[in-house]
Parts: C-alpha cells; sequence; structure tokens
C-alpha cells in the first residue's frame, strides 16, 4: 500500500503521539518497533510483519498509536520524514523563522502570542481544523488515561512525584509522555532510540501545512534547543543541525514546566544501545554515567534486554538505577536479585502477546498469581486494556 505523502506524516505523527489512527501499514510491508528489531536485525532495525499477524497488529499496541505530548520530540520525528520525503524543501525550511517554542505550541494547535511570525498562519482553515482536533483528542486522552495514571500515582506511588537528578528512558524513541507523567521533577530527562531526527521545522515554509500539521501538546515552555552530538568520552558538543560531529547525534531542549516553574532539561540521542552499538560507539553510556544514578523508566521496548545481545544496556540500567518502573517487556524478574531489590505489582499478567510469546515468565505468573496485585484503570505498555495490563515498581533496598 502506498503512503501519500499528507497521510504518512500525519501516520507518523499520531504515532508518536498516540492520537488519532493506527500506522498506514500493509501485510508484508516494512515497519519500525520502537526502533528496534523483533527479528534481530539489529542494524536495519525493521521488522517484517506476515500476514497472520495483521489483526494482532491492529489490537495489539505495538503498533497502534502512542500517546506521548512532547512539544518538541515528534515535531524532530515528523520532520526527519519530511526531509526525507521533501530535501528541497527541508533545505530551505532553515533557519528557522519562529522561536522553538512558538512552532511547538503552533503544531500543538495552541495560541501563538500575536506579535509572532506565525500568528497569521493561525488563521488559516487548516490550523484551526487541526487546533479542534487536538483539542477534542487530548480531551480523550486525559479522560482515558492520564486522569487514572494521576489518581494511582497519588495513591499507589507518590515518591514519583518527589524531585529527581535524572530519568532514564532507554528505547524510548520519540515518546516523552509517560516518563513525564511518572517522574514530572525529573531535573534531566535522557531518551533514546534509533529513529533519527529532522531539521527545525519551520511552518512558514512548509508547503503543505494541511498535511504537516499533526498532534502535540504539553504544558511546558521551550527555552532552548540545541542541536548537538557525543563524543567518545560522553560530551555533549553542540553543532549545527545536520552537521557531522561526533558518532552519536542528539539534541539537547530546555524547557520550563509552566505548573512548577521549574528548569528542566531533555536529552534525545539517535544510537544504537545492543551490545555491538555500545562498543562501537560508547559515548552515550558514558555520558549517562556522567548523570549519576536515577530513576528509569520502560515501556514497550520488545523484550530485547532478554536477549544476550543487549546485556550490557541491562546490566548499566540495573547498576545505575534506585528505582526502575516497567512493564514485563522490560528487564526480566530473574535479573533482579530479591536482596537487593524490592518489588511491587499492578494489574495483571496474561503473559506477552502472541508476537513475544517465547517470552513468557513462569515466576511472574506466579507472583501476580499469589500478590493480591491493586488493579490498573489505565493501559500501559503493550497492553493497552486495563484488565491485561501490568505495571512493575522495582526499588533499589
Amino acid at each position: 500500500m502506498k503512503i501519500q505523502f499528507s497521510e504518512r506524516i500525519m501516520a507518523r505523527l499520531r504515532y508518536v503521539f498516540g492520537l488519532g489512527s493506527p500506522l498506514l501499514l500493509g501485510e508484508g510491508e516494512r515497519m519500525e518497533v520502537r526502533g528496534w528489531s523483533y527479528n534481530r536485525d539489529y542494524a536495519s532495525g525493521t521488522l517484517t510483519l506476515p500476514s497472520p499477524l495483521r489483526r494482532e497488529r491492529r489490537k495489539n499496541v505495538t503498533w497502534k498509536t502512542r500517546a506521548a505530548v512532547s512539544l518538541i520530540m515528534g515535531l524532530l520525528s515528523a520532520l526527519s520524514m519530511y526531509a526525507q520525503e521533501n530535501p528541497e524543501i527541508a533545505r530551505r525550511a532553515m533557519p528557522v523563522t519562529a522561536g522553538p517554542n512558538d512552532v511547538a505550541r503552533f503544531l500543538a494547535g495552541m495560541p501563538v502570542p500575536e506579535n509572532s511570525s506565525l500568528a497569521p498562519l493561525t488563521r488559516d482553515p487548516a490550523w484551526q481544523e487541526h487546533a479542534a482536533f487536538f483539542e477534542k483528542e487530548f480531551s480523550k486522552l486525559t479522560l482515558r488515561q492520564l486522569q487514572k495514571l494521576h489518581t494511582w500515582q497519588e495513591t499507589h506511588f507518590p515518591e514519583s512525584l518527589q524531585p529527581i537528578p535524572v530519568a532514564f528512558y532507554m528505547f524510548s524513541g520519540p515518546d516523552f509522555l509517560y516518563v513525564d507523567q511518572f517522574f514530572p521533577k525529573a531535573s534531566v530527562y535522557v531518551l533514546c532510540g534509533k529513529e533519527s531526527m529532522g531539521p527545525p521545522p519551520d511552518p512558514l515554509r512548509i508547503a503543505n501545512l494541511a498535511g504537516a500539521l499533526g498532534n502535540a501538546r504539553a504544558d511546558k515552555s521551550i527555552t532552548n534547543v540545541t542541536f548537538g552530538s557525543l563524543n567518545g568520552s560522553g560530551a555533549f558538543q553542540e553543532s549545527a543541525p545536520g552537521k557531522k560531529g561526533g558518532s552519536i547525534p542528539g539534541v539537547r531542549i530546555n524547557y520550563t514546566d509552566n505548573q512548577s516553574g521549574s528548569s528542566q532539561t531533555l536529552y534525545y540521542f539517535t544510537t544504537d544501545i545492543s551490545d555491538g552499538g555500545t562498543k562501537a560507539t560508547p559515548g552515550f553510556l558514558k555520558f549517562c554515567q556522567r548523570l549519576g544514578p536515577g530513576s528509569s523508566f520502560l515501556k514497550s521496548s520488545s523484550y530485547l534486554m532478554f536477549e544476550e545481545g543487549f546485556a550490557t544496556i541491562r546490566n548499566f540500567i540495573l547498576e545505575h538505577s534506585n528505582r526502575v518502573v516497567q512493564d514485563d517487556s522490560g528487564i526480566p524478574l530473574a535479573y533482579f536479585d530479591p536482596n537487593k531489590w524490592s518489588l511491587r505489582l499492578f494489574g495483571t499478567y496474561p503473559g506477552p502477546i502472541e508476537l513475544f510469546k517465547q517470552h513468557f515468565q513462569p515466576k511472574l505468573q506466579e507472583l501476580f498469581a499469589q500478590g493480591n496485585s491493586p488493579p490498573l484503570e489505565f493501559g500501559f505498555g503493550y497492553r493497552w486494556n486495563p484488565k491485561e495490563a501490568n505495571l512493575m515498581v522495582e526499588e533499589r533496598k
């Protein structure tokens, strides 16, 4: 099935932000699963879906839209596709003629200041339709997921609302929503994936505005966006977007949380964190190590850390985390030494979805069966039906 430009951009944005229809993919087409490969083709990060999995794909969260309200991460992800399909327009889109916060608000369907160069575009019917759509969809997301998550958090996980120095979200791709919800007061967030970044978007120079508009919203004010890369020693070096720098390209986004007024920093790096990848380009883990111990978040990570090909990143998380929040697709239960870690379980464990059934954990099922785990009222990970979802909190003793 050939996807036209506007549908493709919208599909990518909805994949990132979790609002709207599933990705437009047909049988046998290749796709990315959280930026990593289930069929062990780590270099390409792709997976071929055979016909029998089509229904499973539509029902389960890997191929459903992911909820993420990052103002910039989805923006960069979408522009990566836009640049690939429209290189001439992408080159002309630089430099950005409005500040990053104005651009983010514009793409989020939110008002921009009257003196912004983007203000006239908000009178475009395409933008007004987009803003109305987003307002409706974000309201539904809040009622369906976020309010229930916050109620659970206040009751069962209030310590997550305290300030922490750093939150690591490995295998995240450009998904910022849940790490921000679970750890809203982290000083620094570190996300990574194999998804690449595009140049800063310039709505004034996007030819097909209606096609490029997607979904983005968070209660943040962006103060600065800095492109750069990591060198071999793990130092972040600034560089112009698209300019060849170190071996691990990334972006640093400084923003203010509008509720608390706190300044926070988000890093996203395009990197391979398989054993081979971290050996070839060690700068990413060296950068993370510099930040000291923190909290780790894992969701829908394709059960990669069940494999020996990801032992390095699994060990890094265990050694540099005081707390790990995950679903069953993260680090297997067997790697948490009960003498070092306490475990809290929420929801239920029916086992992995069909695609990953070989990673069933009998011991985890036994613990869920005997522990009277509090139920979840919101979907999480690959299980978007709350009656099938599980969530685990591991705390270092």
